[in-house]
C-alpha cells in the first residue's frame, strides 16, 4: 500500500510520500512557518482518518492558525492512529515567510559559528547546538555518540536532582484530629460511620441523642510529591535501555545510521563502527542507578523509541536538553548543510538561535567594555560553557548561561535565592528553582555583588511587554533575593523582531525592568 500526505495552502497542494519504514529523501520542498495548511492522508489516492499529528516528534497544536510557526529548518511529519500505526515523512525543509526574518537567523547563525570560533569553544559548532556530527563526517563511532549522551546526563544531574518537574497526589490516612486542614464530606461520612474514633464531650461538634462528642480520629489528606510523570519515566527509561546496550549490538548499530538521512539521499554512506561497549554499558548503568534515586516512585519502564515530544521537553533546559539526544539516537540525524545562501540546523529551533547569540553578543559587548576574559567553566566539556569569568582593573563580572536560582539547598557560584514556590497565576509547587537565560554577575574592588537577570525572546516588542514581562518581573525582581548582601540591579528581557522601540512603561530604578532590543 502506498501511503501520501496531501499538504494543501492557497496556492494548491502537494503530495508527500509516508511510510511505517525510515524514509532517507529529502523532499525539495519548501514550506513556510507563517501559513496555515491542511494536511490530510491518503492511502493508494483514497482519503483515510488519523488521529495524530507530529512534527519532529511533538504533537501538532490543531489550535495554532500557523502550522509550522516556530519552526525553522528539516522536519519530519508523523501521522498516528489510535492503535499505534505511524507513518513519517522524509525532511522537508520550513522557512520564515518574511525574508528579514529568514535573513536574520541565517546572520545570527553565522555570527555564532564565527564567535564561537574565536573563543575557540571545544568541540564543534554541532555540538554548540547539541548535535555532534556534521553533514560531512562520514567516519566516526557509534561510542562517540554513547559518550556524548553520558555527558549531558552528567551535566544535567543537579539540575535534575534540584528541579525535577512533580505532580501532588492526595494520599488519605486516619490520623488526629489535630492534623485535619480541610473539611470535606468524605472527612463527614468518615466520622459518622466510625464512632470508636468519638469521645464524649461537654458541646462536641457531633451531637447523638443528648450527647455530644468530637473526633479523637479522623480521616485526613495530605498533599505528597510524585514525580511519577512522563517526562521523568522517559528521562530514566532511557538510561535503563542504554544500560543494556551489550546485549544489543546489531539493534543498536542499526540505529546510527545518522548520516545517512541527510544532504545527499543518493549517496550512499559509511555505517558508524561498533565496537565494544562493555565499559559504556557500565558506566550506563551506574547513572541509571543515580537518577533511579531521584526518580524513586517513577514507573519502570525501558523507552527504546522515540518519544512524544511534550512541553516540559520543548520549554524546560534541562529536559530539553536529553531530548535531543534521544531523538538524535531514535530518529537520525543532524542535517547540517551550510551554503552562500542557507545554513540549515536540525533539531534546534529559531529561539534556541536567538539564545546562542544573545550570549555571544553580551560576551562582546563586555571585551568592548575592556573586560578581559580570564577563564570559561566549559560544563563536563560540554560545547557551550557554563559560564565566562572576566576582569578590568579591580573589577570582576560572571556571565552565566542558564544558571538555576535554587529555593533550597545551597547556591553555587550565585548568591540569589528563590524565595517562593508560588508561579504567577498558579497554585503549583513542582518548580524548585528558576533557569534563566542569563545572570550577570559583577564584584566591585570591595567584593560587593550585584546581579542582573536576563531573558532572550526570538519576538518582538509588544508581545514581550504584553506576554512576557508580567511573569518575567514576578520571577527575576519580586521572587528572587539576594544572599549575603547581594544586590539585584534589575532585568533585561531581549527581543529582535520588528524594530527597537523605547520602553516608556513605568519601571522601578533599581530593581529596574528593561525591554530592549539586541540584533
Amino acid at each position: 500500500m502506498a501511503y501520501n500526505l496531501k499538504i494543501t495552502d492557497e496556492n494548491g497542494s502537494c503530495y508527500i510520500p509516508v511510510s511505517t519504514k525510515n524514509i532517507k529523501k529529502t523532499e525539495q520542498i519548501e514550506f513556510f512557518d507563517n501559513k496555515p495548511y491542511e494536511i490530510a492522508l491518503y492511502e493508494n489516492d483514497i482519503p483515510t482518518e488519523y488521529d495524530v499529528i507530529l512534527i519532529n516528534g511533538e504533537q501538532l497544536d490543531v489550535n495554532k492558525i500557523n502550522t509550522f510557526e516556530g519552526y525553522y529548518g528539516w522536519i519530519r511529519i508523523t501521522v498516528k492512529k489510535a492503535d499505534g500505526f505511524e507513518l513519517s515523512s522524509g525532511h522537508i525543509y520550513v522557512i520564515p515567510k518574511k525574508e528579514e526574518i529568514k535573513q536574520q537567523i541565517n546572520n545570527m547563525i553565522r555570527y555564532i559559528i564565527n564567535r564561537s570560533k574565536k573563543i575557540e569553544f571545544p568541540g564543534s559548532v554541532c555540538d554548540l547546538f547539541g548535535i555532534n556530527f556534521d553533514g560531512n563526517n562520514r567516519n566516526f563511532k557509534a561510542e562517540d555518540i554513547l559518550n556524548s549522551i553520558l555527558k549531558v546526563y552528567a551535566e544535567n544531574y543537579r539540575h535534575f536532582y534540584n528541579n525535577s518537574r512533580a505532580r501532588l497526589t492526595e494520599i488519605k490516612s486516619v490520623d488526629s484530629i489535630e492534623k485535619l486542614t480541610t473539611f470535606s464530606q468524605d472527612t463527614a461520612r468518615f466520622i459518622v460511620t466510625h464512632p470508636q474514633y468519638l469521645s464524649m464531650a461537654k458541646d462536641g461538634p457531633v451531637k447523638f441523642k443528648s450527647n455530644t462528642y468530637i473526633p479523637r480520629k479522623t480521616l485526613v489528606s495530605s498533599n505528597r510529591k510524585s514525580y511519577d510523570i512522563y517526562e521523568n519515566r522517559i528521562v530514566l527509561g532511557f538510561l535503563k535501555y542504554l544500560s543494556n546496550l551489550s546485549t544489543q549490538g546489531e539493534k543498536f548499530k542499526d540505529a546510527m545510521y545518522i548520516k545517512r538521512m541527510i544532504s545527499d539521499p543518493n549517496t550512499e554512506t559509511e555505517t558508524p563502527e561498533f565496537g565494544d561497549v562493555t565499559e559504556l554499558t557500565v558506566k550506563f548503568r551506574k547513572m541509571y542507578e543515580k537518577y533511579k534515586k531521584i526518580f524513586s516512585n517513577t514507573a519502570d519502564i525501558t523507552v527504546d523509541s522515540l518519544p512524544q515530544m511534550t512541553h516540559i521537553f520543548k520549554n524546560v533546559p534541562h529536559y530539553r536538553d536529553i531530548y535531543k539526544y534521544i531523538r538524535l539516537f531514535f530518529a537520525g540525524g543532524a542535517i547540517n548543510i551550510p551554503d552562500d545562501d542557507k545554513i540549515r540546523w536540525n533539531l534546534v529551533t529559531s529561539a534556541q538561535i536567538y539564545e546562542y547569540y544573545v550570549f555571544l553578543k553580551l560576551d562582546e559587548a563586555l571585551e568592548k567594555d575592556g573586560y578581559v576574559r580570564k577563564e570559561k567553566n566549559p560544563r563536563d566539556n560540554a560545547a557551550f560553557p557554563k559560564y565566562f569569568y572576566y576582569e578590568k582593573g579591580d573589577e570582576k563580572k560572571y556571565l552565566f548561561y542558564q544558571p538555576e536560582i535554587v529555593y533550597s539547598g545551597k547556591p553555587s557560584d550565585i548568591n540569589l535565592r528563590r524565595t517562593t514556590k508560588i508561579s504567577l497565576g498558579s497554585n503549583t509547587k513542582s518548580e524548585e528553582s528558576y533557569t534563566p537565560d542569563y545572570i550577570i554577575k559583577s564584584v566591585d574592588g570591595s567584593g560587593n555583588e550585584t546581579y542582573e537577570i536576563a531573558d532572550a525572546k526570538f519576538s518582538d516588542f509588544d508581545t514581550v511587554k504584553e506576554y512576557y514581562l508580567p511573569a518575567a518581573a514576578f520571577k527575576y525582581l519580586l521572587s528572587v533575593q539576594g544572599i549575603d548582601n547581594a544586590l539585584i540591579e534589575g532585568m533585561q528581557l531581549y527581543y529582535c523582531k520588528g524594530h527597537a522601540k523605547n520602553d516608556r512603561h513605568p519601571t522601578l530604578e533599581k530593581p529596574y525592568a528593561k525591554i530592549k532590543y539586541l540584533y
